[in-house]
């Protein structure tokens, strides 16, 4: 799970985080039995205790991410059953009032806190298969706000939407990077593909992606690609807040590392992870033994 943005003072001095829990099951009625949901839980800064804020539920979520911007506060998830699919929820004046906690063995209160202002909800990319399959054919990479539109970055078999004629969410079927599009005051959605390796017959697939904001219009893509010889590549690439491409470029041989964490700073992305295979310093910006002898490393480039 990846913390949200600070809100601002003027309304609650708060932070949003989203997880999922997996030891605390509740009961989903579209599915008809218990799963481990998404948790969206609200910690006051002040004195740090975290508060349970079910204002988004999906499950299972096996990606998540929270961004407060302009009052809005949007939640996204990856999930596979309820919904399937990449989904986004808006809470336009968004504020909390009083908490209320209602909990059983068997169920968890999903109105913990009130939320006032107009509630959108929307599956901006849905995954083929069956509700609860844990496999979607998909990988979640993030969600950033931009001024008109709110993008969800991931990468894909093809899905329902197809990808040179070809369908389906097999997982022999090469993966593409791809990017949805929801207008903020609308709701429209729309997808763009970034790649277009073929699922069938290309040597290569996208393997993990990670997108951070970069300026207001401009989003900062890291994804990994790997060909049938098991040989990575990073490469970068730069959207707009349409989702069209502004440039790309290939960074080099490796790999972005297990769960990486990206961000932006003056001018330059950052992004840290842990790598068991790796046990020296050359090539990299930074570099640590961790517990076990292997490395944590930190990659640096230019954002622009």
């Amino acid at each position: 799970a990846l913390p949200a943005e600070l809100i601002p003072r003027g309304l609650v001095q708060e932070v949003y985080y989203q997880n999922e829990p997996w030891g605390q099951a509740t009961f989903s009625k579209s599915l008809g039995f218990f799963r481990g949901p998404a948790g969206t839980f609200v910690i006051d800064t002040k004195t740090m205790k975290a508060r349970e804020s079910n204002v988004s539920f999906t499950s299972h979520s096996f990606g998540q991410q929270v961004r407060f911007k302009d009052s809005n506060l949007f939640l996204a998830n990856h999930g596979d059953g309820s919904p399937r699919g990449m989904h986004l929820t808006v809470l336009n004046s968004y504020r909390v009032d009083s908490y209320t906690s209602k909990t059983s063995e068997s169920y968890v209160h999903h109105n913990a806190y009130k939320a006032w202002g107009n509630r959108n909800d929307c599956t901006t990319f849905d995954f083929m298969g069956e509700d609860g399959d844990n496999y979607t054919g998909a990988s979640f990479g993030g969600m950033e706000v931009g001024p008109a539109n709110v993008l969800i970055c991931g990468c894909s078999a093809p899905q329902s939407y197809g990808v040179k004629g070809v369908k389906g969410f097999d997982y022999r079927l090469k993966y593409n990077l791809f990017v949805t599009v929801t207008n903020r005051t609308t709701g429209k959605n729309s997808r763009v593909w970034l790649t277009n390796y073929h699922p069938k017959t290309s040597k290569v697939s996208v393997e993990e992606c990670i997108m951070v904001k970069i300026a207001d219009n401009r989003f900062g893509i890291l994804y990994e690609t790997q060909d049938n010889a098991g040989r990575s590549s990073v490469r970068y690439m730069v959207i707009d807040g349409s989702g069209k491409k502004v440039f790309s470029r290939i960074l080099g041989k490796g790999t972005l590392g297990y769960n990486p964490f990206v961000t932006y700073s003056k001018g330059y992305l950052y992004w840290c992870y842990y790598n068991p295979f790796v046990t020296y310093s050359k090539g990299y910006l930074y570099w640590c033994y961790s517990d076990y002898g292997h490395g944590v490393v930190v990659n640096r480039i230019a954002a622009l």
